[in-house]
């Protein structure tokens, strides 16, 4: 039998025991201490997964901030970059950058599936921006605006005036995201205007 000593008196009694024998003082369970114990280790463990929870997401919130820092303007990243003149349209532009990607379009030969990869190139002339290659028109020069990391394709005619183009994305990280339309006019009497959704992604090649 498993012995234990009253508190009051210190004399042996049994450890189940209710009341010691000895002096008739009453005996505390011990059940109450060890829930005690067990609850307060509880709250620690959630206190310290609560600080671990906090610690990791205040890392990440500081990382997100410092990409997003460290991301510079690409309208300046790509005039710090270009790396040759060009002549084209009797126009003097200068070369930004070549990025390879493909598309997927609700319309055409590989409707709703990626398409090959192809090349498409951003100039500089002036104060404006132009992006040539893009749909495929490999030799068709359309304006581009380029706002910190935002791209809007404003509407305009895109190879032969049967094709309109208009158009949003990003630049971020080296790599080139648009959504843009084109509405395909076929037909002569009547008209008819198929539009194309697109979604392209390109990198720097």
């Amino acid at each position: 039998m498993k012995l234990k000593k009253c508190k009051d008196c210190g004399g042996e009694i049994s450890k189940s025991a209710k009341m010691c024998p000895h002096c008739g003082a009453k005996i505390k369970s011990g059940c109450f201490s060890r829930l005690f114990k067990l609850l307060l280790i509880i709250v620690l463990v959630i206190a310290i997964l609560g600080i671990i929870v906090k610690l990791l997401d205040q890392s990440e919130d500081d990382l997100n901030r410092t990409e997003i820092e460290n991301v510079e303007s690409p309208e300046n990243k790509l005039a710090e970059e270009y790396i040759q003149e060009n002549i084209v349209d009797d126009r003097k532009l200068i070369w930004l950058g070549k990025y390879l990607g493909r598309e997927k379009c609700s319309e055409g030969k590989y409707k709703n599936q990626w398409s090959n990869p192809y090349l498409i190139t951003i100039y500089k002339s002036d104060n404006e921006f132009l992006m040539k290659g893009i749909y495929f028109q490999s030799n068709e020069l359309i304006k581009l605006n380029i706002t910190g990391m935002k791209l809007i394709i404003p509407e305009q005619n895109i190879g032969e005036t049967s094709f309109i183009i208009r158009g949003t994305g990003k630049m971020i990280n080296g790599r080139i995201l648009l959504d843009y339309e084109v509405d395909i006019i076929v037909g002569y009497d009547p008209k008819e205007i198929i539009t194309n959704k697109c979604h392209a992604e390109f990198v720097r090649n």
